[in-house]
């Protein structure tokens, strides 16, 4: 019998959509370049292990008790090898 574990993180600050509406659409610079910088480091553990978010928008990047983000939300996301082509397409028709 197989047994899985679920592993959960608090996000207590919430999305980051959620935050910058708290904050009136804006957020200063350096906290903007810093959830950059985290998102863009997420991305590239992802793709280093083959893994294709593909639905990355401000909901689905959560803020833990240190405003770091977390991506979540893999609902889309897809497994490719290098140089493969993924055939079906996702996200609202052109």
């Amino acid at each position: 019998m197989q047994r899985f574990s679920i592993l959960l993180e608090i996000a207590p600050h919430g999305d980051l959509a959620a935050h910058l509406e708290r904050c009136g659409g804006r957020v200063p610079e350096v906290e903007a370049a810093k959830y950059v910088v985290q998102t863009l480091d997420a991305l590239g553990c992802c793709h280093g292990q083959g893994i294709i978010h593909r639905d990355v928008k401000p909901e689905n990047l959560l803020l833990d008790a240190g405003h770091n983000v977390k991506l979540t939300d893999f609902g889309l996301s897809a497994i490719v090898k290098p140089g493969q082509r993924l055939r079906v397409p996702c996200g609202p028709p052109a």
